[in-house]
């Protein structure tokens, strides 16, 4: 269907001027005026623009908001002589222009009907004769020369793949303008064309490409069409990938190229990824629930082998929750990290305390509960769902100085009691060198071992070393012969799946470990790590030991 129509009839009205040959411009009162005037009608037709009686058209479907007539002087390169544009009213009934213009044979004229500042219709008359003391009626047929349909036979393209681009024929066009750019907002234009066809056969390399086209004519150009991907797929490449680090079930952005292509899929670590969102350049996918650290790799029919992403990506496997204190928190983050294989590359991610409730915990193998969370009051501001989100998590627990003893006593736990002495020290006294936490440290004299290098807050809880309560095992006391245990554990589990809570009584940073110090943190980390259920011993490792192994 030819999208015409719309009729204008030119009412060209001459002022009488005594001299119309001179350089000076003319006076206002010695121009000509030119009156359009045009009225809504019913449309006959979907989109189409009905032509009426001589001061009359419909507008159809357009939503015209402004039109603007431009007068030429004669010749085939007239300059422009007078210009208006005026706004559209939807609730006008009619529209009126009128332009001054100077007397002249054949001059053009050029009417342009705009909707939401793009050109929708276009109509010229080259031969207006406009004379002196007399009145001209010319009329102007006004069509459609809004571009659509631009669309392409590609689907899935490969590279050297022949492809046709193609768009529909417009009425007031004597060509088309073909652009393409790397960049969607057109800032790179790679290729530029002027076409009298409305297809155009081409071939490309990998990668996006972006093209638009707009229809021309000898008097203008139109609006250009919405921009068209079309994306050619070569080996699929991953270029990053943020965050570098999250916890299980948690998103992650991948940019690459050739990500979507059929058949592709993406895996950390060998366990193949869900994705949520799919595109040529960026994937969401999910970090899968049984990942650990390892490498980040898209396979596919254009690349069986994989392309590795360039960085490995870190599975957070355990969480430090804290308070205030962010620069505890980001050095106990430190500390671990640089242990490696000990956690299996396990990153740490830093929970506020504040976050507990909204956050998936279950995803966590070992959660280290933060001095800084608790007091004697309460703790994680008292808030019971904050708790239960940790508590009902099914982590290992390493519970930090008077946090630690807060939250294991709002748990319920032995290890949580008040009743316990608060100090200033450095030192504790080993019960028992088997100790599993001991590994790798030299047995001292006196069995006082030395965990920071300077005295900082102890916090020990009491027990009688003559009642064990079940389940609970002392690891260190604060002086020899003493009823006060800063390092001191409690299982909630059995052999076959414990579930360990673990106090350590100091509340420091950890840049104040001595060597001995870390040796021994770490090894509580360990140790606790490798016991949970929710970790696999991969081959060619073996266990290290378990806190259950010194059980009286």
């Amino acid at each position: 269907m030819m999208r015409k129509i719309v009729m204008f009839t030119l009412v060209v009205l001459v002022g009488i001027s005594a001299c119309s040959r001179r350089e000076a411009p003319l006076l206002p009162n010695e121009k000509g005026t030119i009156t359009l005037k045009f009225s809504r009608l019913p449309s006959s037709g979907e989109g189409e623009l009905r032509s009426a009686n001589a001061h009359k058209i419909s507008c159809g479907l357009a939503a015209i908001d402004s039109a603007v007539v431009r007068v030429y002087h004669p010749g085939s390169t007239g300059s422009l002589d007078a210009v208006k544009g005026v706004p559209v009213s939807n609730q006008s009934d009619s529209i009126v222009v009128s332009i001054a213009a100077t007397p002249g044979i054949g001059k053009k004229v050029t009417v342009e009907l705009f909707e939401q500042q793009r050109m929708i219709y276009f109509g010229v008359d080259e031969n207006v004769n406009v004379f002196l003391g007399q009145e001209t009626h010319a009329s102007i047929d006004a069509f459609w020369f809004g571009l659509v349909g631009f669309g392409t036979d590609a689907t899935y393209l490969l590279e050297g793949e022949v492809f046709n681009l193609f768009w529909r024929r417009v009425p007031a066009a004597t060509a088309y303008y073909l652009q393409e750019s790397t960049t969607e907002d057109f800032s790179n234009v790679v290729y530029d064309v002027a076409l009298t066809d409305t297809m155009i056969t081409l071939t490309r390399n990998g990668g996006p490409h972006y093209f638009r086209v707009a229809p021309i004519n000898p008097h203008t150009t139109g609006t250009f069409s919405p921009t068209l991907l079309v994306y050619v797929y070569g080996s699929p490449t991953i270029t990053s990938v943020f965050p570098g680090s999250a916890a299980r079930g948690e998103a992650i952005l991948i940019r690459g190229t050739s990500l979507d292509y059929p058949g592709n899929y993406i895996e950390i670590g060998d366990v193949a990824c869900v994705v949520l969102v799919d595109g040529p350049e960026e994937v969401v996918a999910v970090v899968p629930p049984t990942a650990y650290t390892g490498d980040l790799i898209v396979y596919g029919p254009l690349n069986p082998s994989g392309y590795v992403a360039p960085a490995r990506f870190v599975v957070q496997l355990i969480a430090y929750i804290t308070g205030l204190d962010l620069t505890t928190a980001l050095d106990y983050q430190s500390m671990i990290q640089a242990s490696g294989s000990r956690v299996r590359e396990s990153g740490v991610k830093i929970v506020p305390y504040t976050s507990l409730e909204t956050s998936d915990m279950s995803s966590f193998v070992l959660a280290i509960v933060g001095t800084d969370t608790g007091d004697d009051a309460s703790w994680a501001g008292g808030v019971p769902e904050r708790l239960d989100a940790l508590r009902y998590s099914g982590a290992q627990i390493i519970g930090l100085g008077l946090g630690g003893n807060s939250y294991f006593r709002e748990a319920g736990l032995f290890i949580g009691q008040t009743e316990r002495k608060d100090d200033i020290d450095r030192w504790v006294f080993v019960n028992d060198w088997s100790d599993p936490i001991y590994n790798s440290i030299m047995q001292t004299p006196g069995n006082l071992l030395e965990l920071y290098t300077f005295d900082v807050f102890r916090l020990s809880v009491y027990m009688d070393l003559a009642t064990w309560p079940a389940g609970v095992i002392p690891h260190a006391k604060s002086s020899a012969g003493s009823n006060y245990h800063p390092l001191i554990s409690e299982n909630e589990g059995d052999l076959a799946n414990p579930l360990e809570n673990f106090l350590w009584g100091f509340a420091a940073n950890p840049k104040n470990l001595t060597g001995d110090g870390r040796t021994c943190f770490m090894n509580v980390v360990e140790l606790l790590f490798n016991a949970s259920s929710k970790v696999v011993v991969p081959p060619g490792l073996t266990e290290t030991g378990s806190l259950t192994s010194i059980r009286r």
